[in-house]
């Protein structure tokens, strides 16, 4: 809600100085499936409770308009009671601007990223390569023993990336291309049944007149149509989210936002410990349940709800600013990031460093992605070092020492790497 709207519905409120506080809202955390949202705010306060029925009792104190009505108020007695009037007066305006300050909070009239300090274990805090050109020498170690995973437009993209040229594809092209739909002819098939979603959400969301409803609208159409199938947290694929409608927080996170864009509603998305959600202005949508809250105070209740059952999911976050607000690039990280956990969960160490250091080119601010990197990365090394690879080893040392602000890791993998080549020199 803009700035204008509020004061021109509340403005006829604000002369007679009558303006309630608003309520405090009360919310239960639920599950990502669920759909329970935290109850609107009361449109008022309950009002003072009126003195006891004996009304008639002398001794009652009278109402200020009483005591000015009655002739026989002394000139003292008038005087309280224009005091108390203008205090009552006062307190309503007091109040008024209060929560009027409150509702901008809540609805800002600003859709921008949520300034946050550089997390130390971000790409961008624990290297200081370009994580194209660490990609591309990744990429070169990997062919030594096997054919590089990336593919000839995942090539193309990443080059648009990192000469500037982002603008070349649209996000719905990004999002397949990350999600593995490599055929050109068959991106084009997904862009046109995108358009079709598009299309066939815009009447629902044109009938709306809030963000809030706007945004309700999309989830409606979503699981009642392309989302149907439900739940699966592997589907984080753009393309399979489009074949059977199954989606996780990732794809569903991609389809809302592509919807929003093309019904024009501004739209980003959140990072929050193991988690993705949407935002648009002034509120958060929990893309697998369709659960719409403001962003004011309940995102910071539910991600202190989920690490109080996980505390080992806030240990890369900044405990002060558990979250981190993206755009679209954001929002692919996370595709590259679900890639690079399967490889590694499959032990295909070699992919999982290079999925690692595809997503950092998307945002390499995002918190943990640094220490994903690292670790990966380590992994590749001692899986090189036990299949006693000495080349690759040494190969993904050097990179890594190239890479580093912290030399420490490098220096125990060159002394594993000496050793390694003093063992096989014994054979």
């Amino acid at each position: 809600m803009r700035r204008t709207s509020i004061v021109s519905f509340l403005a006829p409120l604000l002369a007679a100085l009558c303006i309630p506080c608003l309520a405090q809202t009360t919310t239960r955390v639920v599950p990502d499936s669920g759909t329970t949202r935290p109850p609107a705010p009361d449109s008022a306060t309950p009002s003072s409770a009126a003195p006891a029925a004996n009304a008639s009792n002398s001794t009652a104190p009278r109402a200020p308009a009483s005591v000015l009505a009655d002739p026989k108020s002394t000139p003292a007695e008038k005087r309280a009671a224009m005091a108390e009037i203008r205090a009552a007066a006062q307190a309503r305006s007091d109040s008024f601007k209060a929560n009027l300050k409150k509702i901008n909070e809540l609805e800002p009239t600003k859709f921008e990223p949520d300034h946050e300090t550089l997390n130390k274990f971000s790409y961008q805090a624990m290297f200081q390569v370009d994580a194209f050109d660490a990609l591309k020498q990744a990429l070169a170690i990997q062919s030594r023993l096997s054919r590089p995973t990336i593919t000839a437009a995942e090539t193309a993209m990443f080059e648009a990336l990192h000469s500037g040229q982002a603008g070349k594809y649209t996000f719905a092209e990004k999002a397949l291309i990350a999600s593995g739909v490599n055929d050109a002819a068959k991106r084009k098939q997904y862009l046109a049944k995108i358009d079709h979603i598009v299309a066939a959400a815009k009447p629902e969301t044109d009938k709306r007149t809030t963000i809030e409803a706007k945004a309700d609208a999309i989830c409606s159409y979503l699981f009642a149509g392309p989302m149907k199938a439900g739940y699966d947290e592997k589907a984080f694929s753009l393309g399979q989210l489009l074949d059977d409608g199954h989606y996780s927080c990732v794809s569903s996170c991609v389809m809302f936002v592509l919807v929003a864009h093309g019904v024009g509603l501004d739209v980003g998305a959140v990072v929050v410990p193991g988690h993705i959600v949407a935002r648009v202005p002034g509120y958060d949508v929990q893309t697998t349940s369709g659960r719409i809250y403001r962003s004011t105070p309940f995102r910071l209740q539910d991600i202190q709800a989920a690490v109080s059952k996980d505390k080992g999911l806030l240990a890369k976050f900044d405990p002060n600013h558990p979250y981190h607000e993206v755009g679209d690039s954001g929002i692919l990280f996370e595709i590259y990031q679900n890639i690079a956990n399967d490889a590694r969960d499959a032990k295909h160490f070699d992919q999982a460093a290079v999925g690692a250091l595809k997503e950092v080119i998307f945002d390499p601010t995002m918190p943990s992605a640094g220490h994903d990197v690292k670790v990966y990365l380590n992994d590749w090394f001692n899986a090189s070092t036990t299949g006693r690879d000495a080349a690759t080893a040494a190969a993904i040392a050097q990179l890594y020492r190239k890479m580093a602000r912290d030399p420490g890791l490098a220096d125990d993998m060159d002394k594993c790497v000496v050793n390694l080549k003093r063992q096989l020199s014994k054979q």
